[in-house]
């Protein structure tokens, strides 16, 4: 008999805002198994935890995610328009 694993794609995206801590918190409360993240290597040799190439979608900025640094994104706003 397979076990049966259930995976939340992103941590919950769509109870939180995706690949985030509140995504993985609301998973582990919610029991789930595993949860899929995605992670990119930005311009400076660093690795987030982002799902998409771009910024455009998930921020109020705009760019290609694998060139740019990481300290260009420490003061982004990823997130707080999921709670809007």
């Amino acid at each position: 008999m397979i076990a049966s694993r259930i995976i939340a794609h992103r941590g919950c995206a769509a109870l939180a805002p995706e690949n985030t801590l509140a995504a993985m918190k609301v998973t582990q409360s919610l029991g789930i198994d595993w949860v899929e993240i995605d992670a990119n290597l930005l311009a400076d040799g660093r690795v987030v935890i982002f799902h998409d190439d771009t910024l455009d979608r998930l921020t109020t900025s705009q760019g290609e995610l694998s060139t740019l640094s990481f300290q260009s994104l420490e003061h982004l706003d990823i997130g707080s328009h999921f709670f809007n």
